[in-house]
């Protein structure tokens, strides 16, 4: 069995791109194209789908203000002034990657050797973000990765991250040295704090936080 290499082939780079108010476009409406719109939102991104034949779904978001829906089939130059486009037609590929170049937009095309991105598998608490990808070779095994490692980081992490990050603006005043502050955020991770936060106990977990950085702060 012969199997012909893709973008898979190669490593890819991964980031985090901050979206917030960037125009991005998705060419296709069918249902499954839903949950990568929706991640886009949840990323502050100004969406607009290009499609003749959009699902309800999308219809109900377009009237809600969410989305920009163009009810209609792709044009050369619908891609200026975008960030990124996704693309799930096959028809249009080779038009979308020549206008996607044109108008430096970075795309994820059905046809994975014309793409600049692959889309990984993403579990979300709150401020984390654990994104899973096999380079766009496997994508289902991606997925159950990430059904997998649900079951260990709960909605403790997201709490965690939003009890914590006011002291990333006032600890510096208080500990003015960058190596004693890492020792702070370490033993944060490393004590009870977060198993506190899964035992419902938010009240012994901000002592404790309070506890571990008022005890580095009278050291320095």
């Amino acid at each position: 069995m012969s199997l012909e290499g893709n973008i898979g082939a190669n490593p890819c780079y991964p980031v985090c791109i901050d979206l917030r108010q960037r125009r991005c476009v998705v060419i296709g409406g069918r249902s499954f194209i839903v949950r990568r719109i929706e991640g886009l939102l949840e990323a502050g991104a100004e969406v607009t789908v290009i499609s003749p034949d959009p699902c309800k779904v999308l219809d109900q978001m377009a009237q809600a203000g969410r989305i920009t829906l163009l009810k209609r089939h792709y044009r050369s130059g619908d891609l200026a002034g975008a960030f990124l486009a996704l693309n799930t037609s096959r028809d249009q590929a080779q038009l979308i990657s020549e206008d996607a170049k044109t108008h430096h937009v970075l795309v994820n095309n059905i046809s994975l050797s014309d793409s600049d991105f692959t889309i990984p598998s993403v579990l979300r608490q709150g401020g984390l973000s654990i994104a899973i990808s096999t380079s766009g070779i496997f994508p289902a095994l991606a997925v159950r990765i990430r059904e997998r490692l649900a079951s260990s980081f709960g909605p403790e992490y997201a709490r965690f991250l939003e009890l914590v990050e006011p002291l990333r603006r006032t600890l510096p005043q208080s500990i003015p040295d960058y190596e004693r502050r890492r020792r702070v955020w370490y033993e944060l991770v490393d004590s009870d704090v977060l198993d506190l936060l899964s035992q419902g106990d938010e009240d012994a977990a901000c002592a404790l936080i309070q506890s571990i950085v008022q005890n580095h702060v009278s050291e320095s």
